[in-house]
């Protein structure tokens, strides 16, 4: 049994909020979505000589990665360990666990 059986929700903590330039949660993930699906793209030409390699969950998708299609959920949150400001971290946690 593996982590999607019991789908166990996943935080990503986007710390050091409290310097000028940090980026905004929602631009992480946008950046990660964009990342996962250039690997995505890759992975799946490259199965394409392969005809024994099994095919996996990013390269099955029929459209565009995005996080809020994933079968378990995650959470993007901002967040300041530094100024102790993890207030997000903690909903997340009472709400999940």
């Amino acid at each position: 049994m593996t982590l999607l059986d019991h789908r166990v929700p996943i935080l990503v903590a986007c710390n050091k909020q409290d310097l000028q330039f940090a980026k905004k949660a929602t631009s992480i993930e946008s950046e990660l979505e964009k990342e996962i699906e250039e690997l995505r793209k890759v992975k799946k030409a490259t199965q394409l000589d392969e005809a024994s390699t099994k095919i996996g969950y990013l390269e099955d998708l029929k459209k565009k990665f995005t996080f809020n299609e994933m079968i378990v959920p995650v959470q993007f949150v901002e967040c300041a360990v530094k100024n102790e400001e993890l207030g997000e971290v903690y909903k997340f946690i009472n709400a999940n666990f």
